[in-house]
């Protein structure tokens, strides 16, 4: 660079892809930025990074519940992170699209529902010894991630607040009914009696669901 002459700014932005801008990514989808998620939908890439964010999000999960579910907590942390997020997606996109009057392809709203499950990042503060205060962190991360998903359905697929709500709560529903059903029907694997519920692992749109409070 010649003396006098002002750096790029282009070279000042974070690399696309790099760990930084995956970790600004989900520090905007923790703020619930609509900005943030609008970028992510338009951004193809950003489905690679979504399944990263998912594998810390199952970790967090896992290693937050570690002491009271053991190996097993990690595991249906994981598989329910990426199971639910496939599934809910689909129908949540099927509601928007078919439904609602939304536009946009799956991929869109596959993406920016990962992301929104950033939120639930945070659950890997419950391995502290919170006592009470968890009920806090519980609510607070089930608020944000519902409302994160709400703003991931809207700037995915074009829609209004109100029926982006409908979106979520329809597909949702059906993926929680469709879990209970399954577990009935299935019944607790051997040794996992007491691993948390599938159930509560992923909400509907690309992401993990928001955890119940515990």
């Amino acid at each position: 660079m010649s003396p006098g002459r002002a750096p790029d700014a282009s070279r000042a932005k974070t690399e696309p892809g790099s760990l930084e801008h995956l970790v600004e990514r989900m520090i905007g989808a923790i703020r619930l930025a609509p900005e943030t998620y609008a970028e992510i939908a338009r951004d193809p890439a950003a489905t690679r990074l979504g399944l990263v964010v998912l594998l810390a999000v199952g970790l967090a999960q896992g290693i937050g519940s570690f002491a009271e579910f053991g190996r097993a907590g990690v595991v249906l942390s994981l598989g329910s992170a990426y199971l639910g997020w496939l599934c809910s997606s689909l129908l949540v996109w099927l509601i928007g699209t078919r439904l609602l009057g939304g536009s946009g392809e799956l991929a869109r709203l596959l993406r920016t529902m990962a992301f929104a499950a950033s939120p639930q990042f945070l659950w890997i503060a419950a391995a502290l010894p919170l006592g009470s205060a968890e009920i806090v962190l519980a609510l607070g991360i089930f608020c944000m991630t519902l409302i994160a998903h709400v703003v991931a359905i809207r700037q995915a697929l074009g829609l209004g607040t109100g029926r982006a709500v409908a979106a979520f709560t329809g597909g949702f529903a059906i993926f929680v009914v469709a879990a209970l059903v399954l577990g009935t029907v299935v019944g607790p694997l051997p040794g996992l009696e007491s691993a948390p519920s599938t159930a509560s692992g992923t909400a509907p749109g690309s992401a993990p669901a928001p955890q119940a409070p515990r």
